[in-house]
């Protein structure tokens, strides 16, 4: 939590240019911050619940499946 309130008040050091086209590629910076933010976060949200909800609670072996040939090699061929 603490290093994600420091990376958002380090986009703060980013200061608009002095000519024109600094200022439009400061606003399609903060832009684009504003817009990966919420994905980052949620993105971050579910890796941590699927990591603690689904992880190995005993000390029994994990089912080891077997793929077929053939998805493998459409897999690779595309």
């Amino acid at each position: 939590m603490g290093a994600g309130v420091l990376g958002l008040l380090s986009t703060g050091c980013a200061q608009a240019g002095a000519t024109e086209q600094g200022q439009q590629v400061h606003q399609l910076f903060v832009t684009i911050t504003i817009i990966a933010a919420p994905v980052f976060v949620i993105v971050e949200l579910l890796l941590l619940f699927f990591v603690f909800r689904y992880r190995k609670r005993d000390e029994e072996e994990a089912p080891q499946q077997l793929g077929s040939t053939r998805a493998l090699v459409i897999f690779f061929l595309i």
